[in-house]
């Protein structure tokens, strides 16, 4: 998906936060790119702010929903593939099953058979 300047002005950022998107991304860009640069930049705050205009705006367009489930699949990929050396796991903390839990972000986040991504907000969930 593209985002362009129209569509962040549209969207109403910020001074500071267009002036960015313009310096990184005068002809616009993929909104995978542009939140992996706000994210590269420490921008935290404004990658989630493009996250929920990103939903708000295309929840309803297959195509986002599908690159979406794409992009979730491939870190909880990476992520249920890392090593963790026994002497860096927590007692009692499980890597699989229905209490597997990485809590790498959110209140609860976790994956397991109540699989839960709390990217934003304290109850964000995917899965």
């Amino acid at each position: 998906m593209q985002i362009t300047k129209e569509q962040v002005k549209a969207w109403r950022a910020c001074t500071d936060g267009f002036r960015w998107f313009l310096d990184k991304f005068p002809q616009g860009g993929a909104y995978s790119d542009v939140h992996g640069a706000l994210i590269a930049d420490k921008r935290f705050d404004d990658a989630r702010w493009l996250v929920s205009r990103m939903y708000e705006t295309h929840l309803e367009n297959p195509a986002f929903i599908q690159a979406e489930t794409a992009t979730t699949d491939k870190m909880v990929g990476e992520l249920t593939s890392m090593e963790h050396p026994s002497d860096q796991v927590a007692e009692g903390e499980n890597s699989s099953g229905n209490d597997a839990q990485i809590g790498s972000s959110g209140n609860y986040a976790r994956i397991g058979n109540y699989a839960r991504i709390g990217n934003y907000g304290n109850y964000a969930q995917i899965g």
